[in-house]
């Protein structure tokens, strides 16, 4: 309100506090990017750190690794001991992971290894590291998480030894866009499960020219059934 010569001399006004709606927005925000049963990011904040990591080695000259790690036999723990035991087993699997790449990045060179860990539901597991030289890392890596995971753990009166299948690849050694690295990952990590499980593999060249073959008589096993093209010999 101003008086008659203009001047300002009464302002009234309305103040709204926007802490709390700011809270709730922060933790739907939260919960839309991490995993409700761990707390680790989901894959969609997974893949937008992996695509930013590309990004960063590109720049940089440097290395990073992509692991999938998938439990060993997770189905019989939920079968045999049901499914709230298997929800604690992957709580625990989530905080031994966290901790073990602490120690890791406590003992790397200068400037650490960032990393990412993250549950992209089931009993996957992936762990995207940066800032790293090669291939020796990332198996350095493998190996340290193979060895935590092995630590038993206890699940009512069971005692669980966890292990995990791991499959690797590494950018730009794979120089591919951020989709094809990811499933070059996922068949490195299914040579490790066919290799009698608890290991870590590299993706290969080989190994994706076995994977196509395979895929193609699969393709064309399943067309000859179609058209009964299969003849029964009896020997």
């Amino acid at each position: 309100e101003r008086d008659d010569e203009g001047r300002l001399r009464e302002m009234s006004g309305v103040a709204h506090d926007m802490t709390a709606r700011r809270r709730v927005e922060a933790a739907w925000e939260h919960r839309a990017m991490h995993d409700p049963l761990t707390g680790l990011p989901n894959r969609a904040l997974l893949l937008d750190h992996l695509d930013k990591a590309l990004a960063r080695a590109g720049r940089d000259g440097t290395y990073v690794a992509l692991l999938f790690l998938d439990l060993d036999r997770f189905k019989l723990v939920n079968d045999e001991l049901g499914h709230e035991a298997g929800d604690r087993l992957l709580q625990h699997v989530g905080k031994t992971l966290t901790e073990c790449l602490r120690t890791v990045d406590s003992v790397a060179r200068d400037g650490g290894m960032p990393h990412t860990l993250s549950r992209l539901g089931g009993d996957e597991f992936t762990l995207i590291v940066e800032n790293i030289n090669g291939a020796d890392d990332a198996a350095h890596v493998a190996a340290r998480v193979l060895e935590a995971l092995g630590e038993p753990f206890q699940v009512g009166e069971e005692e669980l030894v966890v292990t995990a299948s791991i499959g690797i690849s590494m950018y730009p050694t794979d120089d591919v866009d951020l989709d094809t690295l990811i499933r070059h990952t996922d068949m490195a990590m299914y040579r490790s499960k066919s290799h009698g499980r608890a290991t870590y593999s590299f993706f290969s060249e080989d190994l994706s020219a076995a994977v196509t073959a395979r895929v193609s008589l699969e393709g064309s096993l399943r067309r000859a059934i179609e058209r009964n093209e299969f003849v029964l010999h009896f020997q």
